[in-house]
């Protein structure tokens, strides 16, 4: 058989054209995995070494308890935990065994996601805490059920300040009780040092009464 006629004319046209096609497409691809790969990188580069995941053990109070992490950096150690912007009733005022019975029903025994913001004095993970697998976000559930206090002067949350007005309009939790015993924690703890310091009996108190010393 005689060789094939060279492609000329519409033909040519044709065949260019799909290479420059196929060409077109596998460089989109390959943009697409670039990127699709750098978005990957960026989001692990994001995330916060120091948050943790595990189990709450114990509830010390309505702002504090220790979680069991179950994944790095701590994993398989006790972590104590301490939610921030806000605060709850110390151990000897008003409504404080119900403020720990409120955080209790929420997260004791339940996995726990601790987005760690800040170690205090105390070596606590200053934290946000969202229960799983729901996600419930703990500070503002326990804002909203009006067991705790938002530390109005320190929060980086703007939001829970709204969240406490509303509970405070419905008299929901603690803020249905007596003005007189609607004592903010941080000037309760300041009144006891206050009268510890000018007690000279003081220093003969029992442990069992005196101020927690972490608030």
């Amino acid at each position: 058989m005689p060789p094939s006629a060279p492609v000329s004319g519409a033909g040519a046209v044709d065949l260019t054209a799909d290479r420059r096609h196929l060409f077109c497409t596998r460089i989109v691809r390959w943009a697409a995995l670039v990127l699709a790969a750098w978005a990957t990188a960026a989001c692990a580069a994001g995330t916060d070494s120091r948050d943790f995941t595990g189990t709450v053990i114990k509830v010390f109070d309505g702002d504090s308890f220790i979680v069991r992490a179950s994944s790095k950096p701590h994993k398989g150690r006790d972590i104590e935990v301490r939610l921030m912007d806000i605060d709850a009733p110390e151990k000897n005022q008003p409504y404080a065994d119900r403020a720990r019975a409120a955080l209790i029903e929420l997260i004791d025994g339940r996995t726990v996601f601790v987005d760690v913001v800040d170690t205090d004095q105390y070596k606590r993970k200053i934290a946000r805490v969202y229960r799983e697998p729901d996600r419930l976000d703990i500070i503002r559930a326990l804002v909203a059920g009006g067991h705790v206090w938002v530390n109005r002067k320190f929060a980086k949350d703007p939001s829970l300040l709204a969240l406490e007005d509303r509970a405070r309009e419905k008299r929901q939790g603690m803020w249905a009780l007596p003005k007189r015993d609607l004592v903010p924690p941080w000037d309760y703890r300041r009144e006891r040092r206050r009268e510890q310091q000018q007690s000279p009996a003081s220093s003969r108190r029992s442990s069992a009464d005196q101020l927690q010393t972490a608030p």
